[in-house]
């Protein structure tokens, strides 16, 4: 890809740094900063928030769209250190780097979870560079290669490095949980309990679509994701040797 091409992408498609900072969702009435990773439980999680944090808010039918489309208010990092030393909790969700790929991948170029072809957001970049980026009809290794070569600055945030969405010092990610997706019917409940909040039975909304063989059948998928995400397996615990069936 030509850096002018980049370039373009960078200030076209991305915020700044500053606002890329991470901010989470704030719930006051539960004492809650939830830190947001797309394709990692985020449905999830926003309908426990709407159902025990702003009911006043919740329709009658809290629908998927509903949940999508509610406006969580977010504070600053600066904001939510205060905040943390007041005595609110903190946390997030995040998801093997092998799933969460291959997930974008079925959902946001193949088109698998909803209209066929890719989402908006991807033909952004198709219409910024003047060729077509993404593809429906793309491999996986493909579509890897492309992303590969974009910094996070640059990137859409469902294959953004995970890291960029948590605060991170001295290499240590600084939350009261990291809560692993594949954990996460045990996990959550868990740290509701922990954290003195109400209980509520974690059923996924989307949940992820196993054993499709994408990454058997892609030779190099595995090396590239390994390397284009190398932090996140080391920040949130993952095993690069761990190939999950996807």
């Amino acid at each position: 890809m030509r850096m002018d091409k980049l370039r373009l992408l960078a200030e076209a498609v991305s915020k700044s740094w500053e606002r890329r900072a991470p901010r989470p969702f704030i719930c006051e009435s539960l004492k809650l900063l939830y830190y947001v990773v797309p394709k990692a439980a985020s449905s999830t999680v926003r309908r426990y928030l709407i159902e025990h944090g702003y009911p006043e808010r919740r329709p009658s039918q809290l629908t998927h769209d509903h949940v999508q489309h509610f406006q969580f208010p977010r504070v600053t990092q600066r904001e939510a250190r205060d905040l943390v030393e007041s005595g609110y909790r903190t946390f997030t969700v995040v998801r093997n780097p092998y799933e969460r790929i291959v997930s974008c991948y079925r959902d946001k170029i193949v088109g698998a979870g909803s209209a066929p072809g890719p989402s908006a957001g991807f033909l952004r970049y198709n219409s910024l560079t003047g060729r077509p980026m993404f593809r429906n009809d793309m491999t996986l290794l493909e579509f890897l290669q492309i992303i590969s070569r974009l910094p996070d600055f640059a990137s859409d945030a469902h294959f953004r490095c995970q890291r960029t969405f948590v605060p991170v010092e001295q290499g240590e990610v600084r939350l009261d949980r990291i809560i692993q997706l594949e954990r996460f019917s045990e996990a959550f409940p868990e740290f509701l309990v922990w954290a003195g909040l109400p209980e509520w039975q974690a059923n996924r909304e989307n949940p992820t679509k196993r054993s499709s063989g994408l990454l058997a059948e892609n030779p190099g998928a595995v090396e590239l994701i390994r390397e284009r995400y190398a932090s996140c397996f080391r920040l949130f615990g993952y095993d690069l040797e761990e190939v999950p069936d996807v």
